[in-house]
């Protein structure tokens, strides 16, 4: 640190030159946004840098995509709230740390190729620890719904932890983590799933980039009757039919004279049937 003086006029000015802390590199950059996404309160424009410390958020209609410097990519939905937390960076294009904290809304996340040690994911009253993956993640009335499109995820809040390695799997969080189960077994309805996981929903809704699959989460079984449901298309057997006790002619209601092998009526060209 310099300090210097200049006299002049009868007065005496100085000054401190030095050199001061640089301003925080970017570690990613927005990429789209509809209408609106916001850091700190200031609208952000397509190719703006973020760094770390930044507070995202998306309004009612708003929604939001950036690109991490590693290739990891974040979309964000209506009304979400998003935190860049921390980073520590491997090279120019890999961290060694990136943590991301959501307080409300939805978004999704799509690993990038720091490797899953490097990222720390935090909802309300959840972790998820993450490798090689695609998650969508909405926290809303209290709770925090974690769902697999590829990949795998760790799960944990104050009851454990579960293990999401099926695609189409989730999770609920509030006071525990909730066993995993296939999106269509855990709503009555697909617009109830749909409300949760808007970007499975509506892949439309994502850029080309972002659409990553998912959208059949919702399609593959009916909802709302369980895992012990049978598709409709899958044909059910019929028991064969008893074979004849032997000891003598067997009719339902009154006997044939005919040989034909239903059941009769009493005439001579029905065949036999069972036993009254």
């Amino acid at each position: 640190m310099v300090r210097l003086c200049l006299r002049g006029l009868g007065f005496i000015l100085c000054v401190l030159a030095g050199t001061f802390p640089a301003a925080a590199a970017d570690i990613a950059t927005v990429g789209s946004m509809s209408p609106s996404l916001s850091a700190g309160g200031v609208q952000l424009r397509a190719g703006a840098g973020i760094a770390e410390n930044t507070r995202l958020t998306t309004s009612g209609s708003g929604r939001g995509e950036i690109v991490f410097v590693d290739g990891t990519k974040l979309a964000l939905g209506p009304s979400t709230s998003l935190t860049v937390t921390s980073s520590l960076m491997r090279g120019s294009n890999r961290f060694r740390k990136l943590g991301l904290r959501t307080s409300r809304g939805a978004i999704r996340w799509i690993s990038g190729s720091s490797g899953g040690p490097a990222y720390s994911l935090f909802a309300l009253n959840t972790t998820i620890g993450i490798r090689g993956t695609v998650l969508d993640i909405t926290v809303r009335g209290g709770a925090t719904y974690v769902a697999l499109i590829s990949g795998g995820a760790r799960v944990c809040g104050a009851g454990g932890c579960q293990q999401l390695s099926r695609s189409c799997d989730y999770v609920e969080v509030r006071n525990r983590v909730s066993k995993t189960k296939p999106i269509a077994q855990g709503f009555k309805s697909r617009n109830a799933a749909a409300s949760v996981f808007p970007f499975i929903a509506n892949p439309s809704r994502l850029s080309s980039r972002f659409r990553v699959g998912g959208s059949g989460c919702l399609n593959r079984a009916a909802f709302g009757r369980g895992a012990a449901s049978q598709p409709a298309d899958v044909p059910q057997l019929q028991a064969p039919a008893p074979p004849p006790a032997a000891g003598g002619k067997k009719c339902g209601g009154n006997c044939g004279k005919g040989k034909g092998g239903g059941g009769g009526n009493g005439t001579n060209d029905e065949g036999g049937g069972n036993d009254l």
